[in-house]
């Protein structure tokens, strides 16, 4: 008989915001090569009214449906009641809240074997308090700031903990991550350490004269590029490899930072490249659908990542994958997928040594195929296999 898994995750693609938890989708995809797999990605409640437009981050949320597919993923979306700023204090509650009746629906058609909730605040919680009511398995999954950030948080810490113990088996995407759990008491035999994969068939090496002529680039000069959202809590460091441009414009004429990403930092990262007169050298060229990431990479000489904390940043994966170089800080997993062979590693929040090892990255003639090969065995595939593994673990153990 099949393993019937239930895949809890707000980060999950939506029609709203294709791009959101790709990552998620691929794992999905994956699964679906090993067991059953239904995803519900619960999303908060908000009007739909067409007047409200001016609030474009929440308005967002009552486009999205209850119900709906991507690439033949069905997709349950239950929406729940959520004041910003003062609902952060119930987020997990509010969500169960939720998760409960479509959940109790959903199982009389798909009787679930577990539940996986990607993302320990508020989706692991809740997911938690379902388990416990319905008596079935759970596993958690740790990506990032849930843990390194969150699990710090007093508000935060109690009911993450709880829902720790609660889990039959936690998977995380980094050993730095697991060296957290460990660190406040979880049993290290619980723990399992899984990297996120990438899709082979998209991220490969490509021509980067081709790359340019196909994004009408002009072909003049080095090229960096940065991709991830600009989030207000600018944990991707976007702000050191602006102020390492100043520099590093200095030296090397012409260069171009292309910048791919959306978020509410926008405007204030916009207001910083023209307060230092980099405008002819940073290009903000807006969110990108992921298919069409590849061929940014295909086409820029040096991939960066400056981030202040990341958990297995699927970007580098793919960067890599493409066949290039990637600077990026020294946080996180990264320093276990950059070597000497495939790129250059800083230290977070460091402007000037992010300029330094950006002209060393430039100057540097790299192997495409070794850097390819650097994460030839990181697939979705891979990965799935081993989510399928501790998926069955967790249902021998009741």
């Amino acid at each position: 008989m099949s393993l019937k898994v239930l895949f809890i995750s707000q980060i999950f693609p939506t029609p709203v915001n294709p791009t959101k938890g790709v990552f998620s989708h691929q794992l999905v995809q994956g699964l679906t090569n090993y067991c059953e797999v239904r995803v519900v990605c619960p999303q908060p409640w908000f009007p739909k009214l067409p007047g409200w437009k001016f609030l474009e981050r929440w308005h967002g949320y009552s486009l999205i449906p209850i119900e709906y597919a991507i690439d033949s993923i069905p997709v349950l979306s239950p929406k729940y009641p959520f004041i910003p700023k003062w609902g952060e204090h119930y987020h997990s509650f509010l969500l169960f809240l939720g998760l409960v009746r479509y959940t109790y629906a959903l199982r009389r058609c798909f009787r679930f074997d577990v539940i996986n909730a990607h993302w320990l605040y508020p989706d692991g919680v809740a997911a938690a308090l379902l388990a416990r009511i319905m008596g079935v398995p759970l596993v958690l999954t740790g990506l990032g700031c849930d843990v390194n950030m969150f699990l710090f948080e007093k508000r935060k810490r109690g009911p993450i903990l709880r829902a720790l113990n609660q889990a039959s088996r936690v998977t995380v995407v980094s050993e730095e991550l697991k060296a957290h759990l460990l660190g406040v008491g979880i049993d290290h035999k619980r723990v399992t350490v899984i990297r996120n994969g990438v899709n082979k068939q998209l991220f490969f090496p490509r021509d980067q004269t081709d790359s340019e002529t196909i994004l009408g680039l002009p072909q003049k000069g080095p090229c960096v590029l940065f991709v991830g959202r600009l989030a207000e809590e600018e944990e991707k460091g976007l702000r050191y490899l602006i102020e390492a441009f100043q520099e590093l414009v200095q030296i090397r004429k012409p260069i171009t930072l292309y910048i791919i990403g959306d978020g509410p930092m926008l405007k204030a990262y916009q207001e910083l490249v023209h307060k230092q007169d980099l405008q002819g050298h940073i290009q903000f060229v807006g969110a990108k659908a992921h298919q069409d990431i590849p061929l940014w990479i295909g086409a820029c000489d040096v991939f960066c990542l400056p981030s202040l904390r990341e958990g297995c940043p699927n970007v580098i994966l793919e960067a890599l994958s493409c066949g290039r170089p990637v600077v990026a800080s020294r946080v996180g997993d990264i320093p276990n997928l950059i070597g000497k062979t495939n790129g250059i590693l800083v230290e977070p929040g460091n402007s000037h040594q992010l300029s330094e090892a950006l002209d060393m990255a430039l100057a540097r003639e790299w192997d495409e195929g070794e850097i390819c090969r650097s994460v030839g065995n990181l697939t979705w595939d891979a990965a799935a296999s081993q989510y399928y593994s501790v998926l069955l673990g967790a249902c021998s153990d009741v």
